[in-house]
């Protein structure tokens, strides 16, 4: 039934189908998983100029969030795949791991198309609410993910201009991590609305070299 759901919200040929079919035969995380990060690859390979009008331009960037159980849904799996593919692909793509808003505003006005991993997503939730330099970054996502950032201006490298930004994310996230760490404002302020959620439990066992897929109980 995962598998059939993926299917049915997809065409039956092309990358995002491909994708997930791949992903199926390598791994036993949920079908759904593949669905999201094959959609957010696509947005990270996508012309930066192409959009669409909806409530005006909507340009397609995209940041997923794969929910689950610690150690069962194979979330980390999902992330690593995905970023090694594209580093494969398109390596200019492939985002850093930002140690501030800053540093992640300068790295995008070098390469303004990326896509950022996160294997466990609550780590970075954590240390957003406290007083360290991801403090900032929680609120500087948001405004990237609508294609927007002020200039800035600091000491060390005086103002800074960021162009067309097309930011993408993929991260797991354990589920009790992202029920302790979220605020009542990323949902009201309109932070996590930004992000595709996907919460999924494991639906079968696969074991590499086995033809035979037990489907859980």
């Amino acid at each position: 039934a995962d598998a059939s759901l993926a299917h049915s919200l997809v065409p039956r040929t092309g990358f995002i189908r491909k994708y997930i079919d791949w992903q199926l035969s390598r791994t036993d995380a949920p079908a759904i998983y593949h669905l999201g990060v094959a959609l957010t690859l696509l947005c990270t390979a996508a012309s930066p100029f192409l959009k669409f009008e909806y409530g005006g331009d909507t340009h397609l960037n995209l940041y997923t969030l794969l929910i689950g159980r610690s150690g069962n849904e194979r979330k980390t799996t999902c992330v690593t795949n995905a970023g090694k593919l594209l580093s494969d692909a398109i390596p200019d793509r492939v985002g850093v791991d930002p140690g501030s808003y800053e540093a992640l505003f300068g790295e995008l006005t070098l390469r303004p198309t990326q896509m950022m991993t996160f294997a466990e997503f609550g780590n970075f939730m954590r240390a957003s609410k406290g007083e360290g330099h991801l403090k900032g970054l929680k609120t500087g996502l948001t405004d990237l993910y609508d294609g927007y950032a002020r200039p800035r201006t600091t000491v060390k490298n005086g103002t800074q201009n960021l162009t067309n930004p097309r930011l993408s994310l993929i991260a797991g996230v354990n589920l009790s991590y992202f029920a302790e760490y979220s605020d009542h404002e990323d949902f009201t302020g309109g932070h996590y609305s930004r992000y595709l959620g996907l919460e999924a439990k494991k639906a079968r066992f696969h074991y590499p070299g086995d033809t035979n897929v037990a489907v859980a109980e």
